[in-house]
């Protein structure tokens, strides 16, 4: 109080606001000199200057507004984030942790309320579903961690939506039953427009945002905040369906999450939002809420607190461990389980206010409740960095293992219309591992306009590193002066150790030498780098499936391994399916390569079982697919002379298509 009186008499929102920034900025460097998780030190910071202690920030409509938006957030970024490939793979298990998760707790804490605490049975079954529902608090901590692919991440937060939408469905027949409306009309409404909700979500949306990141290309802000209004439309939809937002921000985040590639500039601008501000508000609006002067007066609601927190705690580990058993995870994924499970904010506290204004609980247990939440979410933090940790540093040799860090990918550019599209993918391809920049690169013809040519090419490679710097990607601006493209292309390779050259085509010529050009034929000849051809017409989040076409033997030159990790893991950010044709033979190597890096990726296969129909390929195109054709340099082992026209083929037949023709390094 002493503080506060010293300050500015009234609601100073540059105070407030100085200081909510500081918070952001210092605890947690304060939390990883104590070693522990940032988040703890948010919502410790909440309750040090909230009301109930230095009494500096207050729990006003503002802290309301901002919580609330973090907390939708929040969600959002979790379903944004999720691997749906590994999730349709991993979707029973998720269905069996929510299960669990939801009946366990409940099954505990009932019995305790109603013949130890001795509530009655609204009561007692409120206070219990309060126990089954949970917050992922923790979820920025495996963010930071990189392992929100892991498995056991996966079937946390699908469990997190299944149990959270049940106990949201139980509260809402308690407070039917508690005012005398159980009647089947109000049912059939409920289910009605929460069905309805659903759809407009997860089948609407998709196809709207579709529509205006096509047409609203080059308006990057406009593309944040459209996504933005999207999550608030969701959390809306469901609020007036009687659902608790959350559910709907996190099913727009899953909605959106194929169209929002993990490399994209737009994605690093909702993370950066996102961890910047918006969650940050919610963690010390949480700290807000905790009277500890309050809790600590009376022994009965401290005896309360500690019975709550034990009995919560006890069903979320017995959760987890079922279902360690029963998927056949690994220690380190069960704790971590538990760890994302296991903390109580946004639900728990609707749970208990609607109980409270019902009638059905008391302020003590209100109160009690507050001192569960904030224990819960700072044992939760702590077991999920944990985990986290060792998960991390388990998976680091597999990734690190999956290509060198020397990797250096040129990207030559001389139309600035694809300037954008190269950038993004080279950006998509390039290994999260790698500490090397990417290189734009800008050929300059040695005659009497040098000097202006010269100009006009910075220009063009200022426009490229602004466009990388948006998704916070090192650049190395690089430009040569020369006769030929194809031979400062291939010297500078050599000088600057390069590893992939991603390269754009014309796509308005007619024959395959006038697609691809001289300089496409001298730099096959002339550098052995993985050389990728791209023509991109559409943005690379607009596809739906990724087709492979693998010639024979391909699988047996030298750089194969690295191109299909790089296809790889371009499905994965932009979360498209893969089709993939080859022989057999192909087939076994990817399974190993997949095996052997500990890898999963959703692809389907057109194995034949003669030769390799490139007729059979086209008929499985569609204008919404990504065509890759996997090439090779004439005199290589898997050249084939009556490939070379298969580009001109498939440029002819779909000419809104993106292609991109790969040959492997030699």
């Amino acid at each position: 109080m002493i503080i506060a009186e010293l300050l500015p008499s009234g609601y100073n929102p540059v105070l407030v606001f100085t200081i909510v920034l500081l918070i952001i900025l210092l605890a947690p460097m304060v939390m990883e000199k104590l070693r522990m998780p940032g988040i703890i030190g948010m919502i410790l910071a909440g309750v040090i200057f909230g009301p109930y202690g230095l009494d500096v920030l207050e729990n006003n409509a503002a802290f309301r507004l901002f919580g609330t938006v973090g907390l939708l957030y929040l969600m959002f970024v979790a379903g944004l984030e999720m691997d749906m490939n590994q999730f349709r793979q991993s979707r029973m298990k998720s269905l069996t942790f929510g299960l669990l998760t939801f009946t366990i707790p409940l099954a505990i804490g009932f019995p305790v309320c109603y013949y130890l605490l001795e509530y009655n049975f609204l009561g007692s079954l409120l206070i219990a579903s309060m126990f089954s529902t949970h917050t992922l608090i923790s979820y920025p901590i495996v963010q930071k961690l990189g392992i929100t692919k892991n498995e056991a991440v996966i079937i946390a937060i699908g469990g997190t939506i299944i149990t959270d939408v049940m106990v949201l469905v139980l509260l809402a027949v308690i407070s039917a039953t508690s005012n005398g409306e159980s009647d089947l009309i109000t049912w059939v409404k409920f289910v009605g427009s929460f069905g309805a909700s659903s759809l407009v979500v997860l089948a609407g949306f998709p196809a709207l945002a579709r529509w205006f990141l096509r047409r609203i290309e080059g308006e990057k802000v406009s593309h944040y905040i459209f996504v933005l209004a999207l999550v608030f439309v969701a959390a809306l939809l469901f609020e007036l369906s009687g659902v608790e937002p959350i559910i709907g921000a996190f099913l727009a985040g899953l909605s959106l999450n194929r169209l929002i590639p993990k490399a994209s500039p737009l994605m690093s601008r909702i993370d950066f939002m996102g961890n910047a501000l918006f969650i940050p508000f919610f963690l010390i609006s949480v700290g807000l809420l905790i009277n500890i002067p309050a809790i600590t007066s009376s022994m009965e609601t401290v005896t309360l607190a500690v019975t709550l927190t034990l009995v919560a705690l006890l069903g979320k580990w017995i959760a987890s461990l079922f279902t360690q058993k029963i998927l056949g995870l690994q220690k380190d994924q069960r704790n971590l389980v538990f760890g994302l499970s296991s903390s109580h904010a946004a639900a728990t506290i609707a749970v208990i206010l609607v109980g409270f204004r019902l009638g059905i609980v008391g302020e003590n247990v209100l109160d009690a409740t507050i001192l569960l939440i904030f224990i819960t979410c700072l044992l939760a933090s702590l077991v999920t960095a944990r985990a986290g940790k060792k998960i991390a540093i388990k998976n680091l040799p597999g990734a690190t293992s999956a290509a060198p860090l020397t990797e250096r990918i040129l990207v030559p550019i001389s139309n600035p219309a694809t300037i954008e599209y190269l950038i993004d993918f080279a950006m998509m391809i390039k290994t999260p591992t790698s500490i090397e920049p990417v290189v734009p690169f800008a050929v300059v013809r040695d005659n009497e306009e040098a000097h202006t040519n010269l100009e006009n090419s910075r220009k063009i490679l200022d426009r490229a590193a602004k466009h990388a710097s948006a998704s916070n990607s090192l650049v190395n601006l690089v430009t040569r002066i020369d006769v030929n493209a194809s031979s400062a292309i291939s010297r500078a390779s050599r000088e600057l150790g390069i590893t992939d050259i991603v390269i754009g085509w014309h796509s308005k010529q007619k024959t395959a030498d006038k697609i691809f050009g001289t300089t496409l034929d001298r730099l096959l000849k002339q550098t052995g780098q993985t050389l990728f051809v791209c023509r991109l017409v559409t943005p690379l989040n607009a596809y739906k499936r990724l087709k492979l076409f693998i010639p024979e033997n391909a699988e047996l030159e030298k750089g194969f391994e690295d191109i299909m990790l790089k296809i790889i893991r371009m499905t994965k950010h932009t979360e498209a399916s893969l089709l993939i044709s080859g022989s057999h033979a192909c087939k076994a190597s990817i399974e190993s390569l997949l095996q052997k890096n500990k890898m999963k990726v959703l692809m389907h296969w057109n194995v034949p079982e003669g030769r390799l129909d490139t007729q059979s390929f086209f008929q499985l195109i569609t204008p919404q697919d990504m065509v890759v054709l996997i090439g090779a340099r004439e005199g290589s082992i898997s050249y084939e002379k009556e490939f070379d026209s298969l580009p001109e083929m498939i440029t002819t037949q779909f000419s809104l298509t993106n292609i991109i023709i790969v040959y492997p390094a030699q």
